[in-house]
Parts: C-alpha cells; structure tokens; sequence
C-alpha cells in the first residue's frame, strides 16, 4: 500500500538521471534501464560468490517506488548495486534507516520491502507455502534482528511510560536490555551493537522527556549513559575515533547527571582510552585523574590504573608505567564485590585479568620493551582461550595475538612472532577493525624497520602486508 504522505527520494531520482542511458542515447538512464543495470551487477556479485539470488530482481516499479520515497532502506542487496552502477554511497543516494520521531512516516521504515505483485502472497505475514515465503523474504537477517530487537525495546519503554513514571519491574527490564548488549559485545558485529545500543539510548531519550519523577530521570540517564559508552567503543572499532570520543564525552555528562559515580569514573576511563588511542597521553591522564577522585570502587581503580599505564608508556614514562601497574595489582587484592558495571551487567563494561594483561602489555610495547611485553600477553591470550568458544572475545583475542606477534619481534624472536600471528591470518571476513588493523601496521613496521638485511623479516612482513590486503578485498566482499 502506497503511504500518500511519503517524501520524494530526489537524491536518488537525480542521481539517475545524471547517469547516461547505456543505450548511447546520450540522454538520462530510464527506470527500467536503472532495474536492468543492477540486476546485472547483482548477477555478477553473485556468481563470483557462488551465491544463488536472494530477490526477484529489480524491476522498473522498484526504482519507482524508491524514487517516490515509499521505502528508504531496500534490502543490503540492492542498496550494494545502486551504490555500484550511480557510483555513490547511500547517504548520498537518499537511503537511510531513520527512526526518529520527526521523521515522516514514510522515512522511518527501515527494511526493504519489494514491491512487486508476485513478491505478496496472500495476507499476512506468514501466509501461502513456506518455499513461497521464504523466497519473498524482503531483507537480510541481521536487519530482522535488529527490526525484533527494536520492537522488543520499544515495547519496554511503552509499557513503562505511566504518567507517575517507571516502576522498579520497568526500570529492572530495561536495564537488563542494555546488560545483554554489553554481555554480547565481544562476540556480536560492531555495527550491529552501535545501533542496537543507539535503539536503546534513544527511547530512553524519549522517555525522558515524559517522566517527571527524578528517580526514574536518573535511571534513564544512567541508561542512556551506558548505552552511549556501548556506541562509543563500537564506534572507535568501526574507525569512526572522533565520533567515538563525542558519544563518550555525552555518556559522561549523562552518567554525571544520573548520579551514579561508578559509571561516571568508567566514562572518563572510557575518554581516556580513546585519548590515548589518539596519542593525546596527557589529556588522557588528566580524564584518568578526574576518574581516580571520584569512585572509591576497587575495581574501577583497577582497570583506571591499567589505563593510566598506557598513558604514561606512551610519555617514555618508564617509572610511571611500572608505579601504575603496580598499583593496579594492590586495588585488585582489595576488590569489593556487587559492582553494578563490572559484575552485575559485565560484559564489555567488565575488566577481568584477561583484559589487565592484555593493557599491561600494550603499556610495555609503547616502552619498546617486548621482553617485558611478552609475559604479559601471553597470560592475556591463556585467559581468552580458556573461555567457552562462544563467550570467546575475538577481537581483543586477536589484538593480543598481534601485540605478542610485535613483542617477539622486538625481542629479537622471529619464529616466535611467525607463531603468534599465525591464528591471526584466520580472521573471519568482516572482522577488520582499528583496534586490529593499527596493530597490525606497527608489527610490519617493527620488522621492516627492525630487521633491515635480515630475509626471514622481509618475508615474514611481506606475509602480513599480502595478507592484510587480501584481507582487505575479503571484508569488503563480505558486506555483499
């Protein structure tokens, strides 16, 4: 059914018809001749995969019903070839998921729907045989989780929204919510969790607004809060390090307003992290300071230290590196218990021993000491790996395979190096982010500037940098 009060997808009409019809007409590609082309890219997306079609294919009823802007967000499929053959992105092309409540009906629908007659079976959604439905099926798994999801929050904030504010079952749902993100975090895509996170933040946003009870303002915010810093840390994982350093700054103000002086010291670790990935160590270590004089939590100051390690390593700051650490292991011997970040929602919001050795022996790979290194990350990947397969953290699993990788090429162990980085040329496709590939960059560069006549480095570097192009080409292919 055709929504009357939908917005004209121009961007997308004009990015048509400033493309040449193929016919050398020398005059704007049609509807029909738009269908035609990105079938014919999907076509070949899909033999160099060996994938079998998803869709019916696009039609000339497709482009306009895109174009008349009754849906913003086809399937990933099409999006891909609209992008190949108008050679643009999908901002630019005037697709985008948009859920917020300014949004004209029309815009905020977010999963592909296609259009044809023979794609619409009956009524309802489960209507004719399953082979019929399945193959009308108008979008990608991971869009159908997201869409369940979001029902799923919205659902929560509706049924909390009374005019005396959230009662304590509301408030326990929603929190719940936030700790499965961040329990899922490690093993879950980063894009995925960004807007699983962001879906969360922004009903409790909207809930805000409603509510006048403080009580229950202070538990929004704490959620809202905790669902930035969630953004924050996929968003540097995604690439995006100035965008992720203003989510977690908000998050900070937000979990300042909550009151909750535990989340507040984890938002100003969380803003030195990224100062520190930013090579800013003495902003990072004012935010660290700030961090120390507010909680008494044992186990904040634990993962605080380890942070302020990095810090002062990445000064030249030996001394201070080592006082760190070793204050760290004292706050841990002394650990309360009942943290509501790092025991009861845990997940990313956790700092185990796994994690602290791991951030120890970064510290010491910014000292160049990979002697010191080692022992360190050794111990970080012992505490991965003893996890079950599916609890298993792949990505700082992996930064500690290529920080050990770097630590024995600075001790002067090539064998050793060639061994650490050999789980990491299994990297499943789709998994490169900057925390890896950063890593990744300073391992070539220790051995190409380390071992400037020595054969087996040369090889050994030229391995990573095949394989890190590869890799490259491999996560690209993978977002098809």
């Amino acid at each position: 059914m055709t929504d009357s009060t939908a917005t004209p997808n121009d961007q997308l009409r004009s990015a048509r018809k400033a493309t040449l019809s193929p016919s050398g007409s020398r005059r704007p590609m049609s509807r029909q001749e738009l269908a035609d082309a990105c079938n014919a890219e999907l076509e070949r997306r899909y033999e160099a995969q060996g994938r079998r079609p998803r869709w019916a294919g696009m039609t000339e009823k497709t482009i306009g019903t895109l174009e008349r802007g009754e849906i913003r967000w086809p399937n990933e499929d099409y999006r891909r070839a609209l992008c190949a053959v108008l050679k643009s992105d999908e901002p630019s092309l005037g697709l985008y998921i948009d859920r917020s409540a300014s949004a004209p009906k029309a815009d905020q629908q977010t999963l592909g729907e296609e259009p044809d007659s023979s794609q619409r079976q009956g009524v309802g959604p489960l209507a004719g045989r399953p082979d019929e439905y399945d193959r009308g099926f108008p979008f990608g798994q991971d869009e159908l989780e997201w869409s369940i999801d979001q029902s799923a929050d919205q659902a929560l904030i509706f049924a909390s929204a009374a005019a005396a504010g959230l009662d304590a079952q509301s408030t326990d749902d929603l929190f719940s919510r936030a700790s499965d993100i961040a329990q899922e975090y490690a093993s879950q895509d980063r894009w995925r969790t960004f807007n699983r996170a962001r879906n969360l933040r922004d009903v409790a946003f909207e809930q805000a607004t409603r509510t006048k009870r403080p009580d229950n303002l202070a538990d929004l915010y704490l959620l809202s809060a905790l669902n930035g810093l969630l953004m924050a840390s996929a968003a540097f994982d995604l690439g995006r390090p100035s965008g992720a350093l203003r989510l977690a700054q908000g998050a900070r103000t937000l979990a300042g307003l909550s009151g909750h002086t535990e989340a507040e010291a984890w938002s100003f670790g969380l803003v030195a992290t990224l100062f520190n990935w930013q090579n800013r160590p003495k902003q990072a270590l004012v935010e660290i300071e700030r961090a120390r004089r507010l909680t008494s939590s044992k186990k904040e100051l634990f993962r605080i230290l380890h942070i302020k390690a990095r810090s002062c390593a990445l000064l030249g700051d030996r001394g201070g590196t080592e006082a760190a650490l070793d204050e760290a292991q004292r706050c841990l011997a002394g650990a309360d218990f009942g943290s509501l970040l790092h025991d009861q929602i845990a997940g990313e919001f956790g700092f185990d021993s796994a994690r602290a050795s791991a951030c120890a022996g970064a510290a010491w790979l910014h000292l160049e000491d990979g002697a010191a290194a080692r022992p360190h990350l050794e111990a970080a990947i012992a505490g991965y790996e003893a996890l079950p397969q599916v609890l298993r953290p792949w990505a700082p699993l992996t930064g500690a395979q290529v920080d050990l990788a770097t630590a024995c090429v600075m001790s002067r162990d090539l064998e050793a190096a060639e061994a650490a980085f050999e789980p990491v040329f299994g990297l499943e496709n789709g998994r490169r982010i900057s925390t890896i590939t950063g890593r990744v960059d300073s391992t070539v560069r220790q051995l190409r500037t380390g071992y400037t006549t020595d054969r087996h480095a040369r090889q050994l570097g030229s391995r990573i940098e095949s394989w890190s192009m590869e890799f490259d080409q491999r996560s690209i292919g993978a977002q098809w």
